[in-house]
């Protein structure tokens, strides 16, 4: 039987990962992996660091895409 695939999407720290823990308690799922995007940040660069305040971490570039994809 092939794995299922679910994606659940939200921004950083909107609750994505309890409402799954959540889920999986609920249907008695035993064996899973929870992925997080928060691993595949991008590290900021030295400019981006001096102004950490305006970064907006849930833009599509913050993220290590090609990493990703190597992951999976």
């Amino acid at each position: 039987m092939r794995p299922l695939l679910v994606g659940v999407t939200g921004g950083s720290a909107s609750g994505k990962t309890s409402v799954c823990e959540i889920v999986f308690k609920e249907l008695g799922i035993k064996e899973c992996t929870l992925i997080s995007i928060d691993n595949f940040y991008k590290e900021c660069t030295p400019e981006e660091m001096k102004n950490i305040g305006k970064y907006n971490f849930d833009h599509p570039d913050a993220f290590d895409w090609e990493l990703m994809n190597e992951t999976f």
